[in-house]
């Protein structure tokens, strides 16, 4: 004869031991709660991550949407590592906006016993590798014939090199240095068939024909670069 179920009379109703008479142990195949565990869970369970650390022996999927790995504030950061220590393998760090000395920051790191060196991402698209400031690229948009449209650079430092590129065979490109500080942009190569201004971040360009795109360079502005 199978063993009878102990059901309560009502759901949600009765409980075995209490807070003050707790069992020693128990056994149990599959255990299913409606609400939340209270209190530590410890130890590990086939297929499951444990919850209070461990070691895992087999891969984390997930299908969904939101990080499979996430902070549970702000302010602080994740760090994922290839090796066993900061010395051992590659290492990823990655900050929240409220961090205090690298916020909204990653961090990439190639490393062995002897050395390192570190990519860094900031919000504002500044990007590093190894201290130096790296080229980086950006597509602002387009204007059409006798139109002044307004672009905003990545920031409101540095030197950029922006390119407008003619649409038309018959319209020529054109090469610009610009310093938003300065409030300056010189043209170095092309037609004179585009004019360009300059105020801090942004940029007034007007072709007489013809649509052109307009990109930028950053110029990297530390002077071991150059």
């Amino acid at each position: 004869m199978a063993t009878r179920n102990i059901v309560p009379r009502a759901t949600g109703e009765g409980q075995i031991g209490t807070s003050a008479k707790t069992w020693g142990a128990g056994y149990f195949d599959d255990i299913s709660v409606t609400n939340a565990l209270v209190g530590d869970v410890t130890g590990t369970a086939s297929g499951n991550l444990p919850l209070s650390g461990g070691t895992m022996t087999g891969s984390v999927t997930s299908n969904m949407t939101a990080p499979i790995i996430a902070n549970t504030g702000t302010s602080g950061r994740v760090t994922i590592g290839g090796g066993t220590a900061y010395n051992t393998g590659a290492y990823v760090w990655l900050y929240g906006k409220d961090h205090s000395s690298e916020p909204g920051y990653f961090d990439f790191d190639a490393r062995d016993d002897a050395q390192y060196k570190r990519l860094t991402g900031k919000p504002d698209g500044t990007l590093t590798w190894d201290s130096l400031n790296l080229i980086v690229g950006k597509y602002l948009g387009n204007t059409g014939s006798g139109t002044a449209t307004n672009f905003t650079l990545p920031s409101n430092s540095g030197t950029y090199l922006v390119i407008t590129s003619h649409s038309s065979s018959s319209g020529s490109n054109s090469l610009w240095i610009v310093r938003p500080a300065g409030n300056s942009a010189y043209k170095m190569a092309g037609g004179a068939n585009i004019t360009m201004t300059c105020s801090g971040a942004t940029i007034t360009v007007t072709p007489s024909s013809g649509i052109v795109t307009v990109s930028c360079i950053r110029i990297p502005t530390n002077a071991s670069n150059t």
